[in-house]
């Protein structure tokens, strides 16, 4: 299980809930203006066992930012997780998916393992969270990396409902829920 775009002052807090009632540890591709915001929940992923993932400091899509402005933009994201956790990231994903060989390279460089995903809940769009169990439920296979996202709307999101049904689901097929760096 991997989450994007958060910390969410708003759901982050109920999601680690969830997972840890279900035993379950997840990746978090992190922001760091939202590292910045909500350090203590940055330190909750942390403490509680997850992993945390580079995403650029400002969600900028890789591909269509200068090399110095990519630099920055993981350089800064790094310091912040540094600052809080005292551990450098190994995993990066692009934002939105997109990137090209010279954004991967410099990725690369800066000793990072770039990851994206082999099922996509499309939570985003904000469709009701049985269709989110749906998705999951029907195409999940062994070695799969979900992408769902913990700050995807103003309601409460059908991604927190969703999971409280889909790691049981899940767990009852044999699955096993590792970060993505134990999974590679």
């Amino acid at each position: 299980l991997t989450f994007d775009d958060g910390p969410s002052g708003r759901f982050t807090h109920r999601l680690l809930d969830g997972l840890q009632e279900r035993n379950a540890k997840a990746t978090f591709l992190l922001c760091g203006y939202r590292i910045a915001q909500y350090p203590a929940l940055t330190q909750r992923i942390f403490e509680e066992g997850h992993e945390i993932g580079n995403h650029t400091y400002t969600h900028a899509y890789i591909s269509k930012i200068t090399e110095r402005q990519l630099r920055d933009e993981i350089q800064k994201t790094e310091d912040a997780l540094v600052k809080i956790t005292g551990q450098r990231p190994r995993v990066f994903r692009p934002p939105g998916g997109y990137y090209n060989d010279a954004s991967l390279a410099i990725v690369t460089e800066m000793g990072y393992k770039s990851v994206l995903w082999s099922l996509d809940t499309r939570d985003w769009s904000m469709p009701e969270s049985d269709t989110v169990f749906s998705c999951v439920e029907e195409n999940a296979t062994a070695g799969d990396i979900i992408l769902f996202h913990d700050s995807v709307s103003r309601r409460d999101p059908q991604t927190l409902t969703a999971i409280k049904t889909i790691i049981p689901a899940l767990k009852e097929r044999g699955f096993q829920f590792v970060t993505v760096s134990e999974l590679i």
